[in-house]
């Protein structure tokens, strides 16, 4: 017997110990927990799917010196909107095209009806009226819906911008106002009580200007930006020429400490 009869007729001995070994059962069980094991993992692919594709995304296009932050942030709002006009279009199919179909075989119906034309006029132009105003009012939904879309957007684009300099300016100004309340302090100048006015106003004024912005913006809102912008000029002038008075009064004054 020569070297390749002896592999094979080995090779047929094993294949029958590992029949003995694992019968049909044994095989059988082996399947089902290897099918399941591939369900499982298929599962959790498919349930983490959403947030590697977002995370994975946006990665890319930042990342990518051809498309960037700017090339990620209009990807983004193009999204955004396609999945607003999706929601109205779902929203007219299942709700107001239904109703309008359901209005307009009404109004067919009471139109085919000639016996009863007096009485039937009548509720006909009522639910043409209601026809209109739905009509009307999925205009006015729709527009109100694209409006919210854009300042959002602008909000979320900007706030973080507008944030961090707010942030910066509050560290710089109270940085400031303590080094002017100390060297208040140091050179004793509390006894000219020409120095409090200015020293009383640089300390509530990020508190007033606070909550006047609040006020502002709760009874001006997003219809008249720059009439608020406006306004913040004017203010801020008027604080300038404020500052500068009250600085200026322990020089004019001629109150000298006792």
């Amino acid at each position: 017997m020569n070297n390749a009869q002896f592999a094979q007729l080995n090779n047929m001995i094993n294949n029958m110990n590992n029949v003995n070994i694992c019968d049909a059962n044994c095989q059988k069980r082996k399947k089902v927990d290897r099918l399941r094991t591939q369900y499982k993992n298929a599962e959790n692919k498919l349930q983490n799917a959403p947030a590697e594709i977002k995370a994975t995304r946006q990665a890319y296009y930042l990342e990518d010196p051809a498309k960037g932050s700017e090339y990620y942030n209009q990807y983004m709002e193009k999204k955004y909107k396609d999945e607003a006009k999706s929601e109205v279009t779902n929203w007219n199919n299942t709700l107001i095209n239904p109703l309008y179909n359901q209005i307009n075989s009404k109004i067919i119906y009471y139109k085919s009806q000639e016996y009863y034309k007096n009485n039937v006029k009548d509720l006909y132009n009522y639910h043409s009226t209601t026809l209109q105003e739905l009509n009307n009012d999925v205009e006015k939904t729709n527009a109100k819906k694209y409006t919210n879309d854009r300042l959002a957007y602008y909000y979320d684009y900007n706030s973080s911008i507008v944030n961090g300099f707010n942030n910066n300016m509050f560290y710089i100004y109270w940085i400031l106002t303590g080094i002017s309340i100390l060297l208040f302090l140091y050179k004793k100048q509390f006894r000219n009580a020409s120095y409090y006015p200015f020293i009383v106003l640089i300390l509530v004024t990020p508190f007033i200007m606070h909550k006047f912005y609040e006020l502002v913006f709760s009874k001006i809102k997003h219809a008249s930006v720059n009439n608020l912008f406006f306004i913040y000029f004017i203010i801020i002038i008027s604080l300038f020429f404020i500052f500068n008075f009250l600085s200026n009064l322990p020089f004019v004054n001629n109150l000298q400490p006792e």
